[in-house]
């Protein structure tokens, strides 16, 4: 029987090598400032999509090319982004706190489409780089606990980071800090913002498909401003999963009632789930406020008008933002 000839390493196995090795790279990186993904890589290229500070991106290589990286958004466009708006550190941010592990996954194909909403997005989110028990979290939709009054300072006083926990573990560690109950918080309002693309919203950036963040500080504070007051804030998250049964959770009608006080300062009583944001807790990206534990999603929120007195246990005077 004659023998087959097989061919002789060298060129050829190496290249095989090379491409096998280029297919599993993937780098998870931050964008420090607004920047646009830009179609090839210099100034003059076309615009495909702008990008937002705190936005994850994949990195496609690590090399650089004219002062560029080449990269995968969270919604899938693939394009060339300035490389001194992104940070490549690791994830890790001191001894015994890891990063833990994130996943692809992919988006449906309706996401894709000019039409798509928050409900063609599974709870999951989807993107090239994520934590899917995080977003799972964050996209709870329904909770019809009744809350347990805390003070101001009681997410403050909670750990963060959190001992022995990395992203894309289970949540069972954060359940026993209380995350998940849902609670109710009496605070000064001081900004809601619009949201950006987030790999929990599938990247979608419509005001209807994303969350806003909602600055609040101790309602005992005297004078408070943003520029003063926001180090020692904590967070509030209207989101849209949320808004599709509570249609008037909106982030620029709450900015419009803060807004018109005179202070821009609105005393707020907020009710959702307490949440731990394990994201930017960890990762590189670290939000100015107090800690990273949250009221995410908001389920309800009432306001004080500025000439009534408002208690946190009592119902008197308190404005249902839903009537």
């Amino acid at each position: 029987m004659p023998r087959v000839k097989l061919p002789s390493s060298g060129p050829c196995l190496l290249i095989v090598v090379l491409l096998f090795s280029s297919v599993g790279f993937a780098q998870t990186a931050t964008i420090l400032r607004g920047t646009n993904v830009r179609k090839i890589p210099n100034t003059t290229s076309a615009i495909l999509e702008t990008l937002h500070q705190g936005d994850l991106v994949t990195l496609r290589s690590t090399r650089k090319r004219a002062g560029y990286y080449h990269i995968t958004a969270s919604d899938g466009t693939v394009g060339w982004v300035l490389a001194k708006n992104v940070s490549t550190s690791a994830t890790s941010t001191g001894p015994g706190m890891r990063a833990g592990n994130k996943i692809a996954i992919p988006c449906p194909a309706a996401i894709a489409g000019a039409g798509a909403t928050i409900t063609d997005c599974p709870d999951t989110g989807c993107g090239p780089s994520l934590d899917p028990n995080l977003n799972k979290q964050k996209n709870i939709a329904t909770d019809n606990d009744p809350p347990v009054d805390k003070g101001f300072s009681f997410l403050a006083a909670l750990p963060d980071p959190v001992p022995d926990f990395g992203i894309g573990d289970t949540r069972d560690k954060l359940i026993t800090l209380g995350e998940g109950q849902m609670i109710r918080v009496v605070a000064l309002a001081l900004k809601a913002r619009v949201g950006g693309k987030e790999s929990c919203n599938c990247g979608l950036a419509k005001p209807a498909d994303t969350d806003n963040h909602i600055v609040l500080v101790d309602p005992s504070v005297t004078n408070p401003t943003l520029a003063k007051d926001e180090t020692t804030s904590q967070t509030a998250e209207f989101t849209p999963r949320v808004r599709l049964t509570h249609s008037k959770l909106v982030g620029m009608d709450l900015q419009a009632l803060i807004a018109a006080t005179p202070n821009q300062a609105l005393l707020v009583r907020v009710t959702g789930v307490q949440m731990f944001d394990s994201e930017h807790s960890l990762g590189p990206f670290h939000l100015k406020r107090k800690n990273n534990w949250e009221i995410h999603p908001v389920f309800g929120l009432e306001y004080c008008p500025t000439d009534k007195k408002c208690t946190q246990e009592s119902d008197a005077n308190w404005v249902d933002m839903e009537k």
